[in-house]
């Protein structure tokens, strides 16, 4: 005789909600845009009542302000359509193909330009194990406040925004440490910072004002060799920078 044992709705709640988790976390290792704009939050230093944000992705006119989440329709305060700031996402995704694995990112302020390419490498970090993450500044200070911005979108991320968990936080030098082995450091520019290390990604924040840039590519290209990829952001700037924007560059 077969006597069958329906299942209780409590097991069949939890069965569909560990589905779920599972299906939103593989959508997060897949598109770091929607992880950014699910899971990431950012800290406006202007505001004193509510610094701490979520990554914005749209904006509203008529409200003026930033909106975040993934591709939202409606502004939550007036119901007005919300103008997306492609430009972000566009970004996001070129980046995440890592095809070509060098990206020249002209900036100017306000842009969160530094926010989403920081996020992005967390995203990296998170979830390619092992990986080495290195933020170059001009100095190691400048270093130091990139890899503080890292250090908060980690510790403010939600239940299932993880693919790693941080395990250490050091600032001589400024380094993060995740449990899947991956690790986050700041340094200084320079043509010797980089040159034993192996990176799966670089980023060069203010590349422009950098007082050896060229030699500081020099090093920092053959460190993405095999498989890596460097970002180089900066606002207008003459000389190398000037030169790469344009084509002209022949380093």
């Amino acid at each position: 005789m077969t006597v069958e044992v329906p299942y209780a709705p409590e097991a069949i709640e939890t069965f569909l909600s560990d589905l779920d988790a599972t299906t939103t976390r593989r959508a997060y290792a897949r598109d770091p845009w929607r992880w950014i704009g699910e899971c990431v939050t950012t800290v406006d230093e202007l505001d004193a009542v509510t610094p701490v944000k979520p990554f914005p992705t749209a904006v509203c006119v008529p409200c003026q302000r930033y909106v975040g989440g993934c591709d939202p329709a409606l502004c939550p305060t007036c119901g007005t359509s919300l103008l997306p700031l492609t430009y972000l996402k566009d970004l996001a995704v070129q980046w995440a193909s890592a095809t070509p694995p060098l990206l020249l990112v002209p900036k100017a302020r306000r842009m969160r330009l530094t926010w989403l390419f920081v996020a992005c490498h967390v995203w990296l970090a998170l979830h390619r194990p092992h990986a080495n993450v290195f933020f170059v500044s001009s100095k190691e200070d400048k270093s130091a406040e990139l890899v503080e911005r890292a250090h908060g979108i980690l510790t403010r991320l939600p239940e299932l925004g993880g693919g790693g968990r941080l395990i250490e936080r050091r600032n001589g030098p400024p380094s993060l440490r995740l449990d899947n082995g991956a690790l986050i450091l700041g340094v200084a520019e320079g043509a010797d910072q980089l040159r034993q290390f192996t990176a799966t990604a670089i980023l060069a924040d203010e590349f422009g004002t950098w007082v050896w840039p060229r030699a500081a590519y020099s090093a920092m290209r053959p460190c993405i060799d095999g498989g890596g990829r460097l970002t180089l952001l900066s606002s207008a700037w003459p000389g190398t920078w000037a030169e790469m924007i344009k084509g002209e560059f022949l380093g």
